[in-house]
């Protein structure tokens, strides 16, 4: 034996997907039935979606579909199908592309077809991944395009090698050579891959409906794969063999939406391979409960980065009710401002407590300090929350860690407890696994940590013990479950209540709690303190005193259990307090409804600088050792006072191991604004990661508004300063820990200093117009501060009102509640408009953001559009997370509200929505922020302010005064403009400029450029522009007909530029060359070309009325005269007519610039027609590079720039280009 071969051990296998911990494997091993592997049991994962084709999840061990139900509750894979078309072989699709049909039986011959990109399916993995895979096809063509180009350019050159001697044809030859060669540069610059475009038909075959997608975006869909809503066949694909995309097909509103479901990341798929995968080949890989089935909600939205909406929330409980499910699993969660309320949190408590759905869900990784819980899994009630703890089986083969520790929990799991008491976490699993990914990621495996894999190891262990129980017939409910679990769980030496809870779940035990309990099913236990859950005890002047507290006992019953039943229930409950300082009765004698007790809490004793947690348990008299039937969490954080001799600092020593934690708890002075908090190795070992995690808890803030928390990595001696906001008169928690994988023992010392200015303002640091003053005192609270006032303002916002609103009911299939409660939405239309490309620009309801599981509504989605339907981008309820990059231009905003109550809809009606964005420092260019010490110096704009040293204790005043006028675009009057006011480094307060109404001039109060006219006057111009209004209608809907016979109405239209100029325009559009030349022939005659120049040539005079009248009428009149001359050169150049096409455009180049649309489009024209079509091209893309794209004249450049291509042989660029039309003027506004 070599000697290499003598110390070779076995590969842990166990570690790879921990089931050992939580006896799962062995109750896998022993149990008394091969069903009791969670077959039986249902599973919903709430999540990012789940790849059907992924290793493990085909079937389960008997032979069944391992995925029963695929649904997309985001809406983000909705394609419009309601345009109807009919056909037989072929049918035209939304892409352009003639499609070829299969031998499908439609009895109808209806077709509803529909189109999207594939990107928009993808995630931004994969779609780089697939962007960078075409990117190779596309490059050969181009270089092929390129090398053919330089050739014939080459070829023309040594053919005539004196350039300069080029004249006529030869000179243009030459120039279109060489436009060929820049063009194909031009183009490349702005080159983005939009993916492909592929087709969608639905169809009806008489029994059901089906859809197609055309994922080779070939047309040709005769051997296509044609699907039906999933849960019917279970039928998915893969997009192509590039992407490895699998998705499955749902139809909706009588065929008028397909949704294409696909997953947005691997999350989903591996936290559902943890829950229940099937590997018969490797069981060392199997999920937890390898017999349960699975329905996969995808709840993260593509559009939000896979962030989660209310929306897929809701459609997923529905989904999961209609899918017979037993358990849902949701590895995702928030922040929340508050706890356990709001629509969505009140739906899930619904499906949890009426229709025994049991919810688990991940506590979040925001730790370690307290009160980091997210939102529904550790803060909603009847929901199982989970922690994460590695084990010491999982650390060397997930982590490959060179030793073994002791069983810990991770640094980053969120710990409670929750703002309204409760203990937030409760219980807790191991948080790493190997399992399956998607086949997107050419990977079979993947390893994830984190709470989102403790939830679904947790869940898969609750399966096993549902498939035990279901086979043994057991009644239970969610909240029989949730109790067993809990009252069975294992203990973690040495974690805290609040990041284990009861402690990590033991399926066998769990099982043989419930499957015992004497305690009937229907019946549990709410309690309610003031409408909160526990009591938590947090300031300094709450613990300094005792507290007495009455506690409701509710009785709660399920909604079907027989009345007789609860009339004969009586329970008589022990209460026993886990520690001395809690104080409660002994008994309680319970029956249905509620029963009140006290309990008094009494900290004055305990020690400062820590916290602490108890319970009052009630337990059933009869049977004590079931374990407590009801809790009451009681959390005191008994701050360390401030110093008395004023000192403004705090030092200390640590010492830590792997995980371990120090928490310091203190009640900064008042007048405290900020803190510097310094931390120092003070040992000679290696590198280590450490984290520090500040927290303040305020009411209805939530705990991402008020933390600092970093991880970072400290050498042996070194030191890193960390600076943390403060919040006036609230306890800090300063917790400082080493990461849990970091080994060895480290030695810390740590030095908080406060620093601190009180500012008083009774208004707000609010400055409203140019001639207002903003007084703000300071004050500096702690030590001498270097005081150094300015005001900074980045950001601009503007209010918007709707301009429609619309309530309407949705699906009947997916958006309805139990009790046939159909969802309605209320979609807003919002229009604005941009003077200027902004950056990071978002939009939001003030009344309703950031608000997400506690919003009064199921959602806020909202879309961003241009004014040609082309999508931006959107948000939701965190808009700041979504920002955009907008060119000038027009915009429309589509916010949807989602509710079950019309009346409650329509309150919202009007509701404003705010536009923000950037502005830079060019935007504020003439306004400037002065700061003054006195109110004289403000008024006078005299002597601004020093920086000066203020003493502690000390005074000074603050004059804040908007000096000048701004002249950007951009900004208008009522804008706000956003900030900060610092006083302090690093000490930031919110700063807001209200922007004043512009100055007018006592010479021009009114208008100078609407002329005074008489009553009869103001009538006919009201009925004149009224019809030319209605006549471009008609020409928009091509509607000729109705057109002319209301032109030939109009007394005197032979008199009026405006609507001449529409019949002139009807002429061009119906190719009508010759009426062309006529109808401007007509218009040039009535417009004195020699009186519009001498009127150019002097100056106007802008405090006259009468000559900004005048120049006005010049303005509009000079307008359709450019446009008259630009329509009468294109109609002489395609009639063959190049003199009087280059006469014609000689005189319109005396009124335009180069650069001037009408001309570039002349050119390009002329090009084209003498067969020059880069040069075409090139005058096209020049223009259509400085156009919004709100611009009227953009579509038909981008026409231009297609047929050039084609023309060219350039193929790539047409499909590319073809394909950027598409998506830029599409049929529909995007599916909510």
């Amino acid at each position: 034996m070599a000697a290499w071969q003598q110390n070779v051990e076995q590969f842990p296998v166990d570690g790879l997907l921990p089931k050992d911990e939580t006896g799962a494997l062995e109750f896998l091993k022993g149990s008394a039935s091969e069903k009791w592997d969670g077959r039986g049991v249902i599973v919903a994962i709430f999540d990012t979606g789940v790849d059907p084709a992924a290793a493990g999840l085909q079937t389960t061990p008997d032979g069944r579909p391992k995925v029963v139900d695929i649904i997309d509750g985001t809406g983000s894979g909705d394609v419009d199908t309601s345009n109807v078309v009919e056909g037989e072989k072929e049918i035209k699709g939304l892409s352009g592309r003639t499609l070829r049909l299969g031998n499908w039986k439609n009895p109808s011959g209806k077709w509803h077809i529909g189109m999207i990109s594939a990107y928009e399916l993808f995630s931004k993995p994969l779609v780089d991944r697939v962007k960078k895979e075409r990117q190779k096809t596309f490059d050969i063509q181009q270089r092929e395009a390129k090398t053919k180009a330089l050739r014939e350019l080459d070829d023309f050159d040594r053919q005539n090698p004196d350039k300069n001697k080029l004249e006529g044809d030869k000179s243009t030859e030459r120039k279109e050579l060489e436009a060929r060669v820049n063009q194909l540069d031009e183009l490349s610059k702005s080159y983005s891959d939009r993916g492909p475009l592929m087709d969608v038909i639905c169809f009806h075959d008489g029994d059901r409906w089906n859809a197609v997608v055309d994922t080779r975006s070939s047309g040709d869909l005769t051997s296509a794969k044609v699907m039906t809503d999933y849960h019917v066949e279970r039928q998915y694909d893969r997009m192509s063999d590039v992407d490895m995309m699998s998705y499955c097909i749902n139809i909706y509103e009588e065929g008028n939406i397909v949704s294409i479901v696909t997953d947005c990341s691997p999350h989903g798929t591996h936290v559902a391979g943890i829950v229940g995968a099937h590997h018969p080949q490797q069981p060392e890989l199997n999920g937890v409960a390898p017999g349960v089935q699975i329905v996969s909600v995808k709840i993260g939205d593509h559009r939000q980065g896979s962030e989660e909406i209310g929306t897929s929330v809701v459609r997923g409980l529905i989904a999961a009710k209609r899918n017979g499910c037993d358990v849902i699993n949701m590895s995702y969660g928030e922040a929340a401002n508050r706890p356990n309320v709001g629509r969505t949190i009140e739906i899930i408590k619904e499906f949890v407590n009426r229709h025994d759905i049991i919810f688990v869900c991940s506590g979040g990784n925001n730790g370690p300090a307290l009160s980091s819980v997210g939102c529904p899994g550790g803060s909603t009630a009847g929901v199982i929350g989970v922690g994460a703890y590695v084990s010491s089986q999982m650390m060397p083969t997930e982590y490959s860690l060179r030793e073994k520790l002791p069983d810990i929990m991770y640094t980053w799991s969120s710990r409670g407890p929750t703002f309204d008491g409760d203990r937030g976490i409760s219980i807790c699993a191991p948080g790493g696994a190997f399992a399956a990914v998607p086949n997107w990621t050419l990977q079979k495996y993947q390893h994830m940590n984190g709470t989102s894999m403790s939830s679904p190891n947790a869940c898969g262990a609750i399966a096993l013990v549902l498939s035990a129980l279901k086979d043994k017939g057991v009644k239970y409910r969610p909240h029989s479950v949730k109790v067993g679990v809990e009252n069975t769980a294992k203990l973690i030496p040495g974690a805290e209540p609040w990041a284990v809870g009861c402690g990590c779940i033991r399926v066998r035990e769990a099982f043989e709690y419930i499957s015992k309990s004497p305690h009937n099913p229907d019946l549990r236990y709410e309690i309610k303190i003031k409408q909160k859950r526990g009591i938590y005890l947090r300031s300094l002047r709450e613990t300094s005193r005792p507290h007495e507290f009455t506690v409701t006992v509710d009785a709660v019953w399920h909604e079907d259990t027989p009345n007789p039943d609860k009339v004969q229930y009586e329970r008589r409950i022990l209460l026993k307090s886990t520690e001395n300082w809690v104080k409660c009765p002994q008994y309680l004698v319970s029956t249905s409804g509620s029963r009140n007790i006290s309990v008094r809490v009494d900290p004055t004793a305990l020690e400062e600088g820590r916290a602490y947690y108890t319970e009052v348990q009630g337990f059933d008299s009869d049977v004590p050792q079931a374990g407590p039937v009801f809790r009451i969490p009681i959390t005191v954080i008994k701050p360390t006072a401030p110093p008395s001799d004023g000192e403004f600092k705090v030092e200390g020593n640590a010492e830590f191991t792997s995980g371990g934690l120090k928490r310091i708890f203190l009640q900064p002075p008042h007048g405290v604004s900020s803190a510097d908090i310094t931390i120092k190795r003070e040992d000679s070992d290696t590198s280590r990661m450490f984290v520090i995690h500040t927290q303040q808890v305020k009411r209805h803030v939530p705990y991402r508004d008020t933390e600092v928390q970093q991880f970072f990595r400290l050498q042996p001696t070194e030191s890193k300063t960390f600076h943390v906001p403060i919040l006036q008169d609230i306890p800090l928690e300063v917790c400082l820990g080493q990461f849990w994988n970091s080994l060895g023992k480290s030695k810390m010392s740590y030095t908080i200093s406060y620093h601190g200015v009180n500012l008083e303002n009774s208004g707000g640091f609010i400055l409203n117009g140019n001639d207002s003053i903003l007084r703000i005192d300071a004050q500096s609270t702690t030590r001498m501060e270097d005081i150094s006032p300015s005001v900074k303002v980045s950001q601009l916002q503007r209010p918007v009102r709707p301009s429609e609103s619309n309530i309407s009911p949705l699906d009947s299939i997916r958006d309805v509640l139990p009790d046939n409660r159909n969802i309605l939405q209320l979609v807003l239309t919002y229009k604005f408009k941009l003077e200027d490309k902004v950056e990071d620009l978002f939009c939001f309801l003030p009344s309703h953001s950031p608000l997400l599981y506690e919003s009064p509504f199921e959602s806020q989605l909202w879309f961003i559009y241009d004014t040609n339907k082309k999508f931006i981008g959107s948000g939701d309820s965190y808009s700041e997370r979504y920002k955009f990059s907008l060119q000038k231009g027009d915009y429309i905003v589509r916010l949807q509200l989602r509710h079950d109550s019309k009346e409650t809809l329509e309150k919202h009606k009007n509701d404003i929505l705010m536009i923000q964005h950037k502005i830079s420092d060019t935007d504020l260019k003439g306004l400037d922020f002065k700061i003054y010490s006195n109110v004289q110096d403000a008024v006078a704009e005299g002597k601004t302010y020093s920086r000066k040293k203020l003493g502690k204790d000390k005074w000074t005043s603050i004059h804040v005064k908007a000096v000048g006028t701004q002249s950007s675009k951009l900004i208008k009057a009522g804008d706000t403009l956003l900030g900060h006011f610092t006083v302090l480094k690093d000490y930031k307060q919110p700063f807001r400029y209200i922007v004043p109404l512009a100055k007018i001039s006592e010479k021009n109060e009114t208008n100078p450029a609407e002329k005074i006219l008489t009553g009869e006057e103001k009538y006919k111009k009201f009925l004149l522009d009224q019809t030319v209004t209605f006549l471009g209608t008609l020409l928009g809907k091509k509607d000729y007909e109705t057109f002319y016979t209301v032109v030939d109405q109009v007394p005197n239209a032979s008199d009026h530029l405006p609507l001449l100029q529409l019949v002139l325009q009807a002429h061009e559009e119906k190719k009508e060359k010759e009426k062309v030349l006529e109808k401007s022939g007509e218009i040039l005659g009535k417009i004195s070309e020699k009186e519009m120049a001498a009127h150019y040539g002097t100056k106007v005079d802008n405090s006259d009325p009468e000559q900004l009248r005048v120049r006005k009428e010049w303005d509009e009149t000079k307008e359709i005269y450019i446009n008259t001359l630009h329509r009468r050169s294109v109609a002489f150049a395609e009639l063959g007519s190049t003199k009087e096409a280059e006469e014609t455009k000689k005189e319109l180049k005396k009124w335009v610039e180069e650069d001037n649309v009408k001309l570039l489009a002349l050119e390009a024209t002329q090009n084209k027609l003498q067969g020059h079509h880069a040069l075409s091209l090139a005058a096209a893309t020049k223009k259509l590079s400085s156009l919004s794209a709100s611009d009227s004249t953009k579509k038909d450049l981008l026409d231009r720039q297609i047929e050039c291509v084609k023309a060219l042989g350039w193929n790539h660029w047409s499909d590319y280009l073809s394909q950027n039309k598409l998506t830029s003027y599409p049929v529909h506004y995007r599916p909510f």
